[in-house]
């Protein structure tokens, strides 16, 4: 059986970090211009959609959009 106190405070520790994001304290964003973005756009397509990388671009892709919101 797990130790309550523990994994309270392991769990009070993790979100420690959490608690003094404001708004705007979002990190900035890199900037790719159209001639990066087509050649981006060509290697995915070229690795097919159950492609490991394709994935880890894609969920690239929806991180920069929540932090493009955050900010």
């Amino acid at each position: 059986m797990r130790s309550w106190p523990a994994v309270i405070l392991t769990l009070s520790t993790l979100l420690c970090g959490c608690s003094d994001l404001r708004s705007g304290d979002c990190p900035p964003l890199g900037d790719y211009d159209a001639a990066f973005k087509t050649q981006l756009a060509k290697e995915l397509h070229s690795l097919g959609e159950d492609s490991a990388a394709a994935k880890v671009v894609e969920d690239y892709s929806q991180l920069r959009e929540q932090i493009r919101i955050c900010g």
